[in-house]
């Protein structure tokens, strides 16, 4: 066990390695010299006690400057004002979902590195369908809790979280909570903790691969029965007189009625909690408060920031995903519940600012993917949209095609799980068929379909160079035995699902869907606006950068230079 004397140790020699290697006459070193100033004078720095990251769970690159007029002090602001922002940054991969973002965030690499490839992908060795991040090693906690646990063991890179325990030989405290559990993990890493919320039961849970038991602290905050404090209530505007762009817009014919919860406000929670109550919750503003207070409830119970060696903390905001989803983006839920959490994130760095202190306290906030409008929305608007369902395609034509020219159905599919179609290759080599020949019959068929742009096979492409974004994009996406034979790549502006019950999808490699904000402040950055293109994978690096320690080793992006804005920051001994 770590006593309080070892971390006083090496808290004095964390601060003494800084001073000595952190010289003021070393200047800036622009990776890019087109771009080099001459560094400013250095300044001494208050020492960084704890990194806070936020994720804002399906959050545009235009969303908050569409919004701003509407937010207050304190919370976005003090990204968007007073911060350091990238204003062209884009997820590298051509699936953009969750938990491949949340990793991306991470890791500092993309998929073809870290492993996720898709919320789910299909194991052909293993012949069945991988959830993310679910092990099966694992159990949930506190006990009574169903379903299975979730780790970090299906990320295949380190996290920046790692990078920082090996750093600071675990006395640097890692912790990441989020509505979702695939929000949590990734950012956890392998060597920090997560908690995420139960829709079922309204606690925060975590699982036997972080704990033997749920904190006492947690568990206190559970039995508080916080979750609970809507029943009965309903989802108000924020801001009933403020000048809300879709305040005349709030009941469109798309938006989708959740468990009685309606399409125009006020929503009103059940009168009894359970598990449709605590659903609602997650599909509001709510949620993000609910979160927020339980992550102040860990910054108080696991004393981050306390002294100086770096604590990292990331906080992932999922309701804005669910609520884009039903309502769409261009709807008055989806900008109020921005109002409402720019209130939220007020209030939680408030409380930064009071346990910690913000010249110790260095924030970032970006997202795990962008979003499309629905496509109603769009036709409205004169843009070319629509939606497939692909369960609905008929694949007679196709099966036809098939057994004509090599004497074989669909049954040459093993799997469609989008976005890729899993090819049998036990089969294709029974009947010595042409790999590429098969798949050139398979992609003429799915590129007829309006809503499918092209069909991609992935092979000849991990053989040359690729020519195109796209071809990076989908090369990025792949991992030998997690991704498929055949991409599927959405015709820009259409929802493809095997469902029909979302009102808008993100997941394809089009701009709406990559580009997010990526903003830095808090200690030692200075404001400013950065148009050139970065990308999200950019963010572990720049981090690992700041704080001095090597980046996670499957990274692959580049620190962000624009964050030095000095020589090095000198930390005075205390």
């Amino acid at each position: 066990m770590k006593t309080a004397t070892a971390r006083i140790a090496l808290v004095w020699f964390w601060t003494a390695l800084l001073a000595l290697s952190c010289r003021p006459s070393i200047p800036v070193v622009q990776s890019d010299p087109a771009q080099a100033t001459a560094a400013p004078a250095p300044q001494s720095v208050a020492p960084l006690r704890l990194i806070v990251q936020i994720t804002v769970d399906q959050l545009r690159g235009d969303s908050l400057n569409r919004h701003a007029h509407l937010f207050g002090e304190g919370g976005f602001r003090r990204f968007m004002d007073d911060g350091l922002r990238f204003e062209n940054a884009h997820h590298p991969q051509a699936h953009t979902v969750t938990v491949v973002g949340h990793t991306n965030l991470g890791t500092g690499a993309a998929p073809s590195e870290h492993g996720l490839v898709a919320n789910n992908w299909f194991d052909a060795e293993a012949d069945k369908v991988v959830a993310n991040i679910n092990d099966a090693n694992c159990s949930l906690l506190p006990k009574g809790e169903t379903g299975r646990g979730s780790s970090a063991a299906n990320i295949l890179t380190d996290t920046f979280a790692d990078a920082l325990a090996i750093h600071t030989a675990s006395f640097g405290k890692r912790f990441a909570v989020s509505i979702k559990d695939r929000g949590a993990v990734p950012l956890a890493g392998h060597t920090g903790k997560a908690f995420w919320f139960s829709s079922r039961t309204g606690r925060f849970v975590t699982s036997s691969c972080y704990y033997r038991s749920l904190p006492a602290w947690a568990q206190r905050f559970n039995d508080s029965r916080i979750s609970e404090q809507w029943v009965g209530k309903a989802w108000e505007l924020h801001s009933p007189d403020a000048p809300y762009l879709f305040a005349d817009r709030d009941r469109q014919p798309w938006e989708a009625d959740i468990d009685g919860f309606g399409t125009t406000f006020p929503h009103p929670f059940p009168a009894e909690a359970g598990g449709a109550y605590f659903n609602l919750v997650t599909l509001s503003p709510m949620g993000n408060q609910l979160l927020a207070a339980f992550a102040e409830e860990l910054l108080e119970a696991e004393k981050l920031g306390q002294d100086d060696v770096p604590d990292f903390l990331s906080v992932s905001f999922s309701p804005s995903d669910y609520i884009g989803h039903y309502f769409g983006p261009s709807s008055l839920e989806y900008e109020d519940n921005l109002v409402h959490l720019d209130a939220t994130l007020a209030a939680l760095f408030a409380t930064i600012e009071r346990k910690v202190g913000l010249a110790h306290t260095l924030f970032v906030l970006s997202s795990d993917h962008g979003t499309p409008d629905a496509p109603e929305w769009l036709k409205a608007h004169n843009v070319p949209s629509g939606r497939l369902n692909t369960k609905k395609i008929d694949q007679a034509p196709l099966a036809d095609a098939l057994q004509e020219r090599f004497g074989v159905g669909t049954e040459v599919i093993r799997r469609i799980q989008l976005p890729w179609i899993y090819l049998d290759h036990a089969l294709l080599a029974q009947r010595k068929l042409n790999e590429d020949d098969v798949v050139q019959e398979i992609a003429r068929f799915y590129e007829g379909i309006a809503g499918i742009d092209r069909a991609v096979h992935v092979a000849p492409l991990t053989q040359r160079s690729p020519n195109t974004l796209l071809e990076r994009q989908i090369l990025r996406n792949t991992y030998p035995g997690r991704s498929g034979d055949i991409y599927l790549v959405p015709t820009i502006h259409w929802h493809v699902d095997d469902s029909d019950f979302l009102v808008a999808l993100h997941g394809s490699p089009w701009a709406y869907d990559t580009w997010v904000p990526l903003m830095f402040t808090g200690r030692g950055i200075a404001p400013g606006r950065v148009g050139r293109r970065v990308e999200t994978i950019d963010v572990a690096p720049t981090l690992s950068m700041l704080v001095g320690c090597q980046a996670p080793a499957g990274a692959t992006g580049t620190p962000l230079y624009e964050t030095l804005t000095y020589g090095s920051p000198r930390v005075e001994p205390r």
